[in-house]
């Protein structure tokens, strides 16, 4: 019976060794795969990053594209109304004439070319 008990001491020794053994590697492993997959993270978060500053540099060109185009539409309908504005103080003038056949001479220079706005809209 000595001997058994002997025996089953190596026996769970041996178990014993084994366990420590597979923790060992199984912390080895888990380790590695830590390892690898903060490597993966870390290249994802990295990508995502850059792709966000890409983003948002379009967003940004986007805009500003957006703000030229109405500040030259701003440009345009101003030239346009100031032209208007002329036309009209012309009209007034002439108006008052009392003249017909001077009025009917400056008449065919009051035709005013505009702009369709109705069709153009703003992107912002």
């Amino acid at each position: 019976t000595r001997v058994c008990v002997e025996q089953m001491i190596q026996e769970r020794l041996l178990k014993m060794e084994q366990f420590k053994q597979s923790v060992k590697l199984s912390k080895r492993d888990a380790e590695e795969v830590t390892a690898a997959v903060v490597e993966d993270c870390s290249d994802l978060v990295n990508s995502a990053r850059k792709s966000l500053g890409h983003f948002l540099d379009v967003i940004v060109q986007k805009q500003k594209a957006a703000e030229e185009q109405a500040e030259g539409f701003i440009k345009e309908l101003e030239g346009e109304i100031s032209t208007l504005m002329k036309k009209r103080s012309e009209l007034m003038q002439l108006s008052q004439i009392e003249d017909h056949f001077h009025l009917l001479q400056n008449t065919p220079t009051m035709t005013v070319t505009a702009k369709d706005w109705n069709k153009v809209r703003s992107s912002l």
